[in-house]
């Protein structure tokens, strides 16, 4: 028996771990494209940046792949899946037959689209912060082009490390897709104050960087925006072309289904490039817990192990002193009631569907997150009229009538 795993990511590490932990004996083959042992994603755009020294931190130590009879296979670019035959291809020519087929490919990020002259700078792997940690360092002017999880905490490392800032989104507030109104406009507050400066409906047109230490962003109004360097964190999408060309069904990531199975019954799915069903719909989370979840569910279903998957979906972002977590899923026409005070540094805004909490987002407020993630994860979703009683707030929920224009 021999499960072969694409993407040596944080979901297929923590997969292969899983397995061998619920008593896997067969072979186990973990395929890195990347050449440098398998490390953490999330330090990349903070720890990492602020002492480019940092060594970056492993998934796990480069004994543990030896010690749990895991064959780590790096530099290896597979490029076709035969599912006749069941075997991988990969760009040197090599085959690998499998029995089980895990895709952990992840995440990629889409070509922009603007004009491009010169590089795309972006934040994705330890070579492109190993760029960018030196060229903050002289305090440089930097544009960045997305009001995302990534563009903001790149934003407060390079404002700490007394860069001057710019964040160029064509949105009308911070991480609209992730936060309410009410969070947006809190933690943009918090950026300014720490001197970050931003630009609103923003449609980039062009984006020049012909050489080091000149860069220029064209709009759609005409106006342009120069600096020293431009870094692009837009966003990214599953990265599905494997699953794509071998016939599986793709939509916004790999389909799967509860036990993360794609529609061949020999492969699955886990994290950035899997689509699975969470209540009544489909959804692909790009997130660390996630991955990890995803991960433990997927070696339960292949051993046997008796397990109920139903987890919380919960993110977090640390952007300087701001420490943002969310926990549940919600929609955009939810309503926000506001918990605590937002002058105070910590509070919380619940978002409610239908008279319950669908979910809360917090802002260095660690206890009211602890209790919503502990509360999501039993299914418990509270009455928003009983959600004093409940523990989930320590004080009287507000509710915000209108969001805050920007």
């Amino acid at each position: 028996m021999r499960v072969v795993v694409v993407g040596a990511g944080h979901a297929g590490v923590e997969f292969a771990d899983a397995l061998r932990r619920n008593g896997f004996d067969g072979e186990l083959t973990l395929l890195d494209e990347q050449a440098d042992q398998p490390y953490q994603r999330p330090p990349l755009s903070k720890d990492q940046l602020r002492d480019p020294a940092q060594q970056p931190l492993p998934i796990r130590g480069e004994a543990f792949y030896d010690a749990a009879r895991i064959e780590l296979v790096r530099g290896a670019v597979v490029s076709t899946i035969d599912r006749a035959a069941r075997e991988v291809s990969m760009g040197d020519g090599r085959r690998l037959r499998y029995d089980t087929l895990v895709l952990a490919t992840g995440s990629q990020s889409p070509t922009p689209p603007w004009q491009v002259t010169g590089p795309i700078r972006r934040l994705r792997t330890l070579d492109d912060t190993r760029w960018l940690a030196p060229v903050l360092r002289e305090r440089c002017r930097i544009i960045v082009i997305g009001a995302g999880y990534v563009g903001l905490e790149v934003a407060a490392a390079a404002g700490e490390l007394g860069c001057e800032v710019l964040v160029a989104t064509r949105g009308r507030r911070l991480m609209s897709r992730a936060v309410s109104a009410p969070m947006s406009s809190a933690v943009l507050l918090r950026h300014q104050a720490k001197g970050v400066a931003f630009r609103f409906d923003a449609v980039v047109a062009r984006v020049d960087q012909p050489r080091p230490g000149y860069a220029a962003v064209t709009l759609a109004d005409g106006s342009e925006l120069r600096a020293d360097v431009v870094l692009e964190a837009t966003g990214v999408g599953p990265r599905t072309r494997l699953a794509r060309e071998a016939g599986l069904e793709v939509s916004d990531g790999v389909l799967v289904d509860s036990s993360l199975r794609t529609s061949d019954p020999a492969i699955f799915a886990i994290g950035d490039c899997a689509r699975m069903r969470y209540g009544q719909a489909h959804l692909r989370l790009e997130s660390l817990p996630n991955a990890t979840d995803q991960a433990h569910h997927l070696a339960n279903v292949l051993t046997g192990a008796a397990h109920a998957f139903s987890p919380a979906p919960w993110f977090w972002s640390s952007q300087g002193k701001i420490r943002l977590q969310i926990a549940g899923l919600s929609a955009e026409d939810d309503a926000s009631f506001i918990v605590g005070d937002e002058s105070d540094g910590a509070f919380s805004v619940l978002r409610v569907r239908d008279g319950r909490v669908s979910c809360v987002e917090s802002l260095n407020d660690i206890k009211t997150h602890s209790i919503a993630r502990r509360m999501l994860s039993q299914n418990e979703l509270p009455v928003i009229d009983a959600a004093v009683d409940s523990g989930l707030v320590r004080s009287t929920p507000r509710p915000v009538l209108a969001p805050p224009v920007l």
